[in-house]
């Protein structure tokens, strides 16, 4: 078989399987999981979150978010200070706006974060001058919010969210950064 005939045979061949296999893709589905970090919004300071998307239809897309927003200090004064963590729990309601292989979305939602808290050291001023110091105490408190902001998925799995979220429904400007899989 001559060199030159070989060579057409395999560069037809090779190009026929590459019009198949291009005329066989489709665009990626939009992946149903999502890990991300968040500064701000209804996790406080910061918090790591995983995202499940429950409901993705035309127009209708329903996410449902657990995560651990990482602990921080809060000192009102000098006299005491608290340290809180807790797990932000949210849904959230997305318009569904495809455009090819991008997700672009308003969202709003609701958050449920259960937050524990401890006051480790707690120095009071009595009247008389003198001064008392409490020791640590521990509690539980549930702090409802909202979310109301901007997603973007990319192609390959990049997450974008940028908005406003709530702690006892004081507005915290947030902002996503994650992997969708």
């Amino acid at each position: 078989m001559n060199t030159t005939k070989s060579l057409r045979i395999t560069l037809g061949l090779v190009l026929i399987f590459s019009c198949l296999t291009s005329f066989g893709q489709e665009a990626p589905a939009f992946r149903k999981n999502a890990v991300y970090q968040e500064i701000g919004g209804v996790g406080g300071l910061y918090s790591i979150n995983f995202e499940r998307r429950i409901i993705n239809k035309k127009g209708k897309v329903v996410f449902l978010s657990a995560g651990y927003a990482v602990p921080f200090k809060e000192s009102f004064d000098v006299q005491f200070e608290t340290n809180w963590t807790g797990i932000p729990l949210q849904i959230n309601w997305s318009t569904n706006k495809k455009c090819k292989t991008i997700f672009r979305s308003f969202e709003a939602g609701l958050s449920l974060t259960p937050s524990f808290y401890r006051v480790d050291k707690q120095t009071l001023q009595l009247e008389n001058g003198e001064t008392a110091t409490m020791l640590s105490s521990k509690g539980f408190r549930l702090l409802p919010g909202y979310r109301l902001g901007y997603r973007y998925e990319g192609p390959k799995g990049l997450i974008v969210r940028a908005g406003v979220g709530s702690i006892l429904l004081l507005p915290v400007p947030g902002l996503s950064v994650g992997y969708s899989f």
